[in-house]
């Protein structure tokens, strides 16, 4: 079963040496695990531009988890094409998240 995710960046991003992209974000909507899917970036002005990212991993009060849940806010580490868009503190990364752990 998947669940609608709807993710506020809620600082700059940065990335890593492996051109990834490290985010933090408050959960809005859904519950986030490793192996999301974001299709979506709803820009500050409310358009929704495509992308084509997944949620790689997880940090929740520093430590790595597999599960994030409505409310919490955590860092994540991205990997894919945000599909030109920007980014940006306050942006909402939209998309869906297996409701079960990702196999790896």
């Amino acid at each position: 079963m998947d669940d609608e995710v709807h993710l506020q960046i809620s600082a700059p991003v940065e990335t890593d040496e492996e051109a990834a992209f490290l985010v933090v974000v408050r959960t809005l909507q859904g519950t986030v695990r490793p192996g999301a899917r974001l299709h979506a970036v709803r820009d500050l002005t409310g358009k929704d531009r495509p992308a084509d990212l997944t949620v790689r991993r997880i940090w929740l009060f520093q430590r790595e988890t597999d599960l994030l849940s409505p409310g919490s806010t955590a860092k994540l580490h991205i990997t894919g094409d945000p599909g030109g868009a920007a980014l940006l503190e306050n942006c909402l990364l939209i998309g869906r998240s297996n409701s079960s752990p990702t196999q790896t």
